[in-house]
């Protein structure tokens, strides 16, 4: 639904955002969702899926990089 312009997998989007912009709106919702496991009372579980969430977005560099930049390669 909100994409950016050239992110995978291709299609239209209705609510096309830079790069960073779409990087800051994806980080907010993995914290959102890990602070409301950690509220709900697992500290644990939102911490584990904090560090999965940051580990992929570790093993993804190069997507994140290009939403950074706006580049590919």
């Amino acid at each position: 639904m909100c994409r950016a312009p050239g992110d995978l997998p291709r299609g239209v989007s209705r609510f096309p955002v830079p790069g960073p912009a779409r990087l800051a709106i994806e980080l907010a919702v993995l914290g959102l969702a890990a602070y409301g496991i950690w509220a709900a009372g697992s500290r644990a579980a939102g911490e584990t899926l904090l560090t999965f969430g940051l580990i992929h977005y570790g093993l993804s560099w190069e997507r994140v990089r290009w939403l950074l930049r706006g580049s590919r390669g």
